[in-house]
């Protein structure tokens, strides 16, 4: 492979893995609708979408394999081609993420004890970083990945004040007289909130985990300054 045939490569393994992260973000938009609006048809598009996500992953992951066994890259490039494994990764579990939001929308009724904007309000905040993080990535921007960095800790209070806010009100419900129905539909609608909330939460930590592979392609340091 020439020297341009090589940064050729280089320059479409970065596409590829911006390319697949749009993919992901629109997976994670149509799994946080289908949990919020309870959109049966909508959740199908996602859990149908995870073969595109999988497939993508392995193809760029083969590519950066290649990159690395058939060429002696340099070490801004080694860094390039490995943060691209962890990057790719991270990826797919989001997408993966983004099915399990829609499963969870499909699995409760409308949410009496949690408006659904609460649960949207933590999925917009988990679905900017990720955005953030990848356009980051696009144009090796190493402030706005520490950025991304930085709100973490709000993703983190918000999950949990939401988490709060739903167990004071089941607490509250439990305390009123109810019959067996009632209580069975609360306990039904309780691990969707709690699971969604987990999941959105490690969404934006999976985006923390591509903003430091940014710092590290670009400044050779880990990203934890």
């Amino acid at each position: 492979m020439t020297r341009i045939a090589y940064q050729n490569a280089l320059d479409r393994l970065r596409q590829n893995i911006t390319d697949l992260g749009a993919l992901v973000l629109r997976r994670l938009e149509l799994g946080l609708s289908a949990l919020v609006r309870h959109d049966p048809a909508i959740g199908t598009l996602v859990q149908e979408g995870d073969d595109d996500v999988d497939r993508n992953s392995t193809a760029i992951e083969r590519a950066c394999i290649d990159l690395l066994t058939l060429q002696q890259p340099v070490a801004g490039d080694i860094r390039l081609i490995t943060a691209a494994f962890r990057i790719v990764t991270d990826l797919e579990r989001i997408g993966d993420l983004a099915v399990n939001l829609a499963d969870y929308g499909n699995d409760s009724e409308t949410l009496e004890m949690v408006p659904p904007s609460r649960i949207e309000e933590v999925g917009r905040a988990s679905i900017a970083m990720v955005t953030d993080a990848m356009r980051a990535y696009a144009d090796s921007n190493v402030v706005l990945a520490h950025a991304v960095i930085r709100r973490d800790d709000h993703l983190d209070t918000l999950t949990w004040d939401t988490i709060k806010a739903f167990l004071q009100a089941l607490h509250h419900a439990g305390r009123r007289a109810w019959d067996d129905a009632t209580a069975r539909r609360h306990a039904d609608e309780s691990l969707p909130v709690l699971l969604s909330m987990r999941d959105l939460e490690r969404v934006g930590d999976h985006a923390v985990n591509i903003a430091r592979r940014v710092v590290y392609i670009v400044t050779g340091n880990d990203g934890n300054d």
